[in-house]
């Protein structure tokens, strides 16, 4: 085939009315998801890599030491206006990998006088995105790029070492939660350092410690009522577990949204790929889990197997503007009365916080 009979077969379904709305659409989608096509190129935006690590699902459980470092990330580290130092938040995307909705709220927190952390956990690791295989990015390396994170902000000399928080959305709301176990923070944060505060945006809650160990910090667990991903009630069991070990935990349910309500745009999508969690539910330990439906034991080598028994396919993701901006609001005076800001208005008695 000759170039121009190339150029022609590419050219020609773009000519059609269905191969302009798959154009159309593809440039949506990229733009939407993965945060503008330039945007790793604006003006005041610092792109830094941080050494992290690969890890296996339950391997901080284990109780050798972790190897050197055997992974590079990407991150996005942007800085508000003003003399510092500053408190600061670490952001963990979804499943989707970094997108818009990381790049606004991280543009919301700069405006509120935060220094923030976007961590790209997929880029390096040659990973688009998890929908439809999320062991290939282990939660456990997601919690090892926080912490990764963490270490690198509190070297910052812009940044405020012990006013930092944790933020994270689906799968690394997942991975947000879990980085507030006393046992992963043990294996990452050789000098005891910890965040300040987490917030867990539609995570998934069926990963649970058979005996819960967790650091005493402020947690935030904003969840959507018509998720068809994760199930709100495992979260709210987890919540009410939480508070009989005197955590200090609060939620906030929307429940009229789905996942994804609070990304930026007018959508509602179904993802043949995606899978539903709703009926994994499952209790951890170093030597493997328990499935909770059953009380079954098995090894850690099973853990794919599990997941592709108890996961179903076909999954929404849909946006809700109202409960968009209230979420983002609740999540602004969270942060303000966890890790501290001048800049955003704390009334106790519209977040519930007290």
């Amino acid at each position: 085939m000759s170039a121009s009979s190339v150029i022609e077969f590419i050219r020609a379904p773009v000519t059609r009315p269905w191969g302009i709305a798959a154009v159309l659409l593809l440039a949506i989608v990229l733009f939407v998801y993965r945060g503008g096509l330039h945007e790793r190129a604006a003006p005041g935006v610092a792109w830094v890599a941080v050494p992290s690590y690969n890890l296996d699902p339950g391997a901080l459980y284990a109780e050798q030491a972790l190897p050197a470092s055997n992974q590079q990330i990407l991150a996005r580290l942007s800085l508000p206006d003003g003399e510092g130092p500053f408190p600061a938040v670490v952001l963990l995307h979804g499943s989707l990998g970094y997108s818009a909705l990381q790049r606004r709220y991280a543009d919301a927190l700069n405006e509120h006088g935060y220094v923030v952390l976007a961590v790209d956990s997929f880029s390096a690791r040659d990973v688009v995105d998890v929908v439809g295989r999320q062991q290939a990015v282990s939660i456990e390396s997601m919690v090892a790029d926080s912490y990764a994170a963490l270490r690198l902000l509190r070297s910052h000399p812009q940044v405020a070492g012990n006013a930092i928080a944790l933020l994270g959305w689906s799968k690394g709301g997942t991975a947000a939660i879990a980085a507030g176990r006393t046992a992963y923070r043990e294996r990452l944060s050789s000098d005891g350092d910890r965040f300040s505060a987490i917030g867990a945006v539609y995570p998934w809650c069926g990963a649970r410690e058979r005996v819960m160990r967790r650091d005493d910090v402020p947690v935030l667990l904003v969840l959507a009522g018509a998720d068809d991903w994760v199930s709100a009630d495992a979260c709210a069991d987890l919540l009410a577990e939480m508070a009989t070990l005197g955590l200090r935990a609060r939620v906030a349910i929307y429940d009229d949204a789905e996942h994804g309500f609070d990304a930026p745009g007018i959508h509602r999508v179904f993802l043949p790929r995606g899978r539903s969690w709703h009926r994994c539910h499952y209790a951890a330990d170093a030597q493997g889990f328990t499935v909770m439906a059953t009380a079954e034991r098995r090894p850690w080598s099973d853990i794919d197997a599990y997941l592709e028994d108890c996961t179903t396919r076909g999954v929404h993701v849909a946006t809700n503007a109202g409960d968009r901006a209230e979420a983002r609001q609740r999540v602004l005076r969270f942060l303000a009365f966890t890790i501290g800001n001048d800049r955003i208005d704390k009334d106790p008695k519209q977040d519930g916080l007290r």
